[in-house]
């Protein structure tokens, strides 16, 4: 019985991921700029050490995991753009099976871990985008710390911090996982080490870069931190109401026409505040998406 719901829950999975993806994908400005870094890197063989710009072209640079991790579906594509939505439903289809296998594991339900799964499948985003990695070092980074929580070693203490640092090369909203992650340290010399070792492997190629242009990128992440709303483009004057309407999911298969709703984001958080009233050791889970709305 249990393999016949693994093999259901892949199909389904595979199904929902690669549902339609020509027509369903988009290629706009950041595919472009996408395109022609992995070409540079596949064809010419042109290596870099930033990835893409946070915001504008006066933000500061990602690391550059996203091009490299997007070289083998180019190659395979033949350059084909289309390659660019293969490489997003691969990942949309390994969320899937991590928020079915993580909640499932916290809540001991397979009924609800897979409607989460499949209601989360069924508004991801088709296109090639290094947004679409939040949730899966989210759910990474949550599965590793529950582990952590239950039994302290160094080698989840390492694995946490190297699954969050290399989270903050693709996203710098993953930052608000910062107060979790402190939670976890403990002030034993060797997991110091180790720590630091886990923080600095992903950065290494921003550190070079830093180092050979007079830490370009370093100064950028200072001004866009210092920088009033008023002056950047990319945050909206009313925050909140902003944050929730990216926060509601749209939920094209079962319901095409709700879109970005924010009450059924507020909704959404009610049943959240619910669920942490009955599970105060999952609080954490709740505050992180929580603050990053409201910041």
């Amino acid at each position: 019985m249990k393999k016949l719901l693994l093999v259901f829950i892949v199909i389904t999975g595979l199904f929902f991921s690669f549902y339609r993806l020509a027509e369903l994908s988009n290629f706009d400005y950041d595919q472009e700029r996408d395109y022609y870094q992995i070409k540079s890197i596949a064809i010419d063989h042109k290596f870099t050490l930033v990835g893409p710009r946070v915001v504008s072209s006066a933000g500061f640079f990602l690391g550059p995991w996203y091009y490299y991790l997007q070289v083998p579906f180019f190659i395979i594509f033949r350059g084909d753009p289309l390659y660019g939505a293969y490489f997003t439903a691969t990942i949309n289809f390994t969320i899937f099976l991590l928020i079915y296998f993580v909640l499932k594991s916290l809540t001991s339900s397979r009924l609800l871990a897979l409607c989460a799964a499949i209601f989360w499948l069924s508004g991801a985003n088709r296109s090639s985008w290094n947004v679409s990695f939040v949730p899966l070092f989210f759910l990474v980074f949550i599965y590793i710390y529950e582990k952590l929580r239950r039994k302290k070693t160094l080698l989840l203490l390492f694995l946490l911090t190297l699954a969050w640092s290399f989270s903050l090369n693709f996203h710098p909203q993953m930052v608000f996982l910062l107060p979790v992650w402190i939670c976890a340290l403990d002030r034993r010399l060797k997991s110091a080490v180790l720590v630091l070792i886990a923080l600095l492997i992903p950065f290494s190629p921003l550190i070079v870069f830093d180092l050979r242009h007079d830490f370009l990128d370093t100064r950028a992440v200072i001004n866009f931190l210092t920088a009033s709303s008023a002056n950047n483009a990319a945050i909206s004057p009313f925050r909140l109401g902003y944050s929730l309407a990216q926060f509601s999911p749209p939920v094209f298969l079962p319901l095409p026409a709700l879109g970005h709703y924010v009450p059924f984001s507020l909704l959404l958080l009610v049943i959240g505040c619910l669920f942490v009233a009955r599970n105060r050791r999952y609080l954490y889970f709740f505050l992180v998406p929580l603050i990053s709305i409201l910041l």
